[in-house]
């Protein structure tokens, strides 16, 4: 073989050598950016599918550099654990998140919503929602519709105020949604004097709310208020919506609970509830588990609310139809709560009707 021919054979041969490394390490950065997707996202289960979705860093927030065996490192991967975890459910996320400001004001708004009420989210947000001096967030699960995820995080992006967990946004998992609310405000929005959980259907003076919050109206440790309700019957019925199991629940009566349309919590008490609601066996009605079996374990006393409430009857007798309205400000002076079951025309009414009474 001639020389030329064994120089250019030598030639071909390192463009080949060159080939397989290049083709190697692409091969190598593909996998690494494959396993970091799969790190950045999280697998539920939604009725019959299972939904991938891109989650944020799931560690403790300002999580600070330690030695691996000092106490500091040990508490950190304590608390790691705990924010992945949402009572039996071992892999937790947010899918989406919003965080409070640094000075926290005196009241955060925690709004349990369904994925679909876009409408009842925009008359809120619009209305008696609209105060800066409250963090106003709602709380909602995971949806198999990628139509209707891509709206919420169109949403999210334009208000910055929803909170998605990665459990199914089904009724029966209303517990894990308000436990979730305890998770965000421990982790995410501390500092607050009152958590004001609410349904989206009603009507809050909050202005008024803020004011007498700042007076200390609703002061006393682990006080809750609300419409509470007592010795409230199990329901054993099979065609009850609230059926529940002598294996569920073998008690004849419920403890003291409140309705979960609005409860009015102390800040004192969200983190001894949620750390209950974290060891406990899971139980699907939201406001027994969380403001009765798990108040009762925790101490709590109910407090009324009948004093600042407006019922649906006197919205509809004496605000829509009876009174002029120069009459409304006066007979709604002490209003804080609006009647449950408002659509979203009904809480622009109230709204609309009582805005410049005096807070």
């Amino acid at each position: 073989m001639s020389k030329s021919a064994m120089m250019s054979r030598s030639r071909r041969f390192g463009y080949y050598l060159v080939w397989l490394l290049g083709a190697a390490t692409c091969y190598v950065l593909f996998v690494s950016l494959l396993q970091h997707q799969q790190e950045e996202s999280v697998q539920v289960q939604v009725g019959l599918q299972v939904k991938e979705y891109p989650v944020a860093d799931n560690t403790v927030p300002e999580n600070p550099t330690n030695s691996p065996n000092s106490p500091r490192t040990h508490r950190l991967n304590a608390l790691n654990d705990d924010y992945q975890k949402l009572i039996d459910l071992p892999d937790f996320s947010f899918i989406m998140n919003t965080e409070c400001p640094e000075d926290p004001g005196p009241l955060v708004v925690i709004v349990h919503t369904a994925p679909t009420h876009f409408e009842y989210r925009e008359a809120i947000r619009s209305t008696w929602g609209s105060s800066t001096k409250a963090k106003l967030v709602f709380m909602l699960g995971a949806v198999s519709n990628e139509t209707l995820q891509w709206q919420l995080e169109n949403e999210s992006l334009q208000y910055d105020d929803l909170v998605q967990g990665s459990f199914e946004d089904t009724y029966r998992n209303l517990t894990y949604k308000h436990v979730m609310a305890f998770k965000w405000v421990k982790y995410h929005c501390k500092g607050y004097q009152h958590v004001l959980k609410t349904d989206d259907d009603i009507y809050v003076n909050l202005q008024r709310l803020i004011n007498n919050v700042q007076k200390g109206v609703f002061t006393g440790k682990r006080q809750i208020f609300c419409d509470y309700i007592k010795s409230a019957a199990v329901k054993r019925s099979w065609r009850s919506k609230w059926h529940v199991s002598f294996s569920e629940y073998k008690h004849k009566f419920y403890p003291t609970y409140c309705p979960g349309w609005l409860v009015l919590y102390n800040q004192d008490l969200i983190e001894r509830l949620y750390s209950l609601a974290q060891n406990q066996r899971f139980f699907w009605i939201d406001d027994v588990q969380v403001t009765g079996i798990l108040g009762k374990k925790a101490g709590i006393t109910h407090k009324p609310i009948q004093q600042w409430m407006m019922s649906l009857e006197t919205y509809k007798d004496k605000l829509i139809v009876a009174l002029p309205p120069e009459e409304q400000c006066k007979y709604f002076k002490n209003v804080l709560f609006g009647p449950n079951e408002l659509t979203p025309k009904l809480i622009r009414l109230l709204w609309e009707a009582l805005k410049d009474c005096p807070s």
